[in-house]
């Protein structure tokens, strides 16, 4: 049964959450879903490659998907890792 995680848990989806310890916390397995939760306009989410992750250079073509709509579901259909950003100006360099 696939359970349904609010990235971020009570803080959601902002630049005051630490994710890595955030993700660190569950097992995430096949079929769940992540929900962002977010002010629209003031993030959005990007599915992203690892080194785009790991850059926050969204130029290239290491962009998968985008999100903007404030309570983004993202369901884990594949069994692979999984790198998020919000590409609003200096979010991803402050650790979204």
């Amino acid at each position: 049964m696939a359970s349904v995680y609010t990235v971020g848990d009570q803080d959601e989806w902002s630049s005051q959450t630490n994710y890595a310890t955030w993700a660190e916390k569950h097992n995430f397995s096949l079929g769940d879903v992540l929900v962002f939760k977010y002010v629209k306009g003031q993030h959005n989410v990007y599915e992203v490659k690892e080194d785009t992750f790991r850059s926050c250079e969204t130029s290239s073509s290491g962009v998968l998907a985008k999100y903007e709509s404030g309570e983004d579901q993202v369901v884990l259909n594949k069994v692979k890792k999984y790198w998020f950003i919000c590409n609003i100006a200096g979010h991803c360099l402050g650790g979204m």
